[in-house]
């Protein structure tokens, strides 16, 4: 069983993959992803690439489909199926190697939001409980819910005000 920290790394990757594919980043994070997956073995990193290819092709037919029920589902798959995948790497490394590989992991998620590697989806080095954003980041709430983030810096909110009921005179 993988450690908190790890099951946040492996959840970002899932996810990394999923909102990755089919944009500008994505043949940078297919590659990174298939040659982490394959540690070395040319052979694992060619089926990796091509499973990564399959997801990818998976996400725009479903996308091209148009259906929000089946999208959300096929990326829900793809999602769990990339972190299991993921996690299994993890789980089969000594520990030492281990250790090592997350930071691999990392530095590859790192690239993942970003062509230019400022990317969105990898874990704090600073705080794995986080996630580092190279850009803007949008949290919202609905329906009397609460979204939150650690901040370091200025927040501003605003609290709707209902509208003031016109009076006769």
């Amino acid at each position: 069983m993988l450690s908190q920290e790890l099951t946040a790394l492996v959840d970002a990757g899932g996810t990394a993959v999923v909102d990755t594919a089919g944009t500008e980043a994505w043949p940078v994070l297919r590659g990174r992803i298939a040659a982490w997956v394959g540690r070395g073995d040319r052979r694992v990193v060619e089926r990796t690439e091509q499973a990564l290819g399959e997801t990818a092709a998976r996400l725009a037919r479903a996308g091209e489909a148009g259906d929000t029920g089946a999208i959300r589902s096929v990326r829900d798959e793809a999602a769990t199926a990339w972190r299991e995948r993921l996690a299994a790497v993890l789980a089969d490394l000594a520990d030492t190697e281990r250790t090592a590989a997350a930071d691999e992991l990392a530095t590859v998620l790192g690239t993942a939001g970003n062509p230019s590697t400022g990317g969105v989806g990898a874990p704090s080095p600073a705080d794995s409980r986080g996630l580092a954003v190279g850009g803007d980041l949008t949290i919202s709430a609905r329906d009397r819910s609460a979204a939150a983030a650690i901040v370091q810096g200025d927040v501003t909110l605003r609290v709707p005000t209902k509208p003031v009921p016109a009076t006769r005179g």
